[in-house]
């Protein structure tokens, strides 16, 4: 610090040089912290376009991760009328895609949840103290996806599951497949996930994380109405989950931006 002396004053009151030396330090760090936070809080970032079908899908967590880091993207829609021209031009023959500046677009949807929690400019979704945590809920909800993906899938591309499209017997087992899904793997992920909701706001305490963007549309879609057989009842039984599900939907961010994209019958 400084070398040179002064009084300062305070009610008509002296103040003894080190006490005002130690003052005018702590002003200036808080001045410091204040600046270097509007700093990380501003700082700039390139064109980002991320690129899906005009649904939720394996980009809504992505969008969700931004939305809440407050980092505007460019959410471009591919109709699925085009996508057969498109598909062969994808790195994996699939969406979404992720493009920042100039750079080459990249996909893998979970690799981009991590990149936009990274970039944040609003809400720390992914800092760096809370990594441990944030795997850790993200491998459960990756069990939940192995999982939900079952149902969802027999009815999309039954013929992966050895069953011809269009036919009673087909239709039979989607039936078959997804409300024997409802009873029991539903509601034993609902119950673990009850479980480790107990005495927090989100998964992994009372911050929101990318986590959480990837786990409520989830959610969102199995209480949709959107999945034959799956009522959106579904998840009446625990309502820890279901109050998750609303607190999340209720951050300004989320309730401003996305409302009318979530829940599609």
């Amino acid at each position: 610090f400084c070398s040179y002396s002064f009084t300062a004053t305070m009610s008509s009151t002296k103040v003894s040089l080190p006490v005002a030396v130690a003052a005018a330090a702590l002003s200036a760090l808080a001045a410091f912290a204040v600046a270097s936070a509007s700093k990380k809080r501003t700082k700039k970032v390139p064109p980002i376009k991320l690129t899906y079908f005009g649904i939720q899908g394996e980009a809504e967590k992505v969008r969700l991760a931004f939305t809440l880091g407050n980092i505007p993207f460019e959410d471009v829609v591919v109709p699925f009328s085009e996508w057969k021209e498109l598909k062969s031009k994808t790195p994996y023959g699939q969406l979404p895609l992720l493009q920042i500046g100039e750079e080459e677009p990249m996909a893998q949807s979970y690799a981009m949840l991590r990149i936009a929690g990274r970039m944040s400019n609003g809400r720390d979704v992914f800092a760096d103290e809370d990594v441990p945590a944030i795997e850790e809920a993200l491998g459960f909800v990756a069990d939940i996806e192995r999982s939900w993906r079952i149902p969802v899938g027999i009815g999309i591309g039954p013929a992966k599951y050895g069953y011809e499209k269009g036919t009673e017997e087909t239709n039979a087992a989607i039936k078959r497949v997804r409300e024997t899904w409802v009873k029991e793997d539903c509601r034993n992920f609902m119950s673990l996930l009850t479980k480790k909701l107990e005495g927090k706001k989100f998964l992994i305490g009372s911050k929101v994380t990318i986590a959480d963007c990837a786990l409520v549309p989830k959610l969102n879609r199995m209480m949709s109405g959107g999945v034959d057989h799956v009522p959106t009842t579904c998840l009446d039984d625990f309502p820890v989950v279901k109050e998750y599900v609303s607190r999340f939907m209720s951050l300004k961010e989320v309730a401003a931006k996305h409302t009318a994209t979530y829940v599609k019958k």
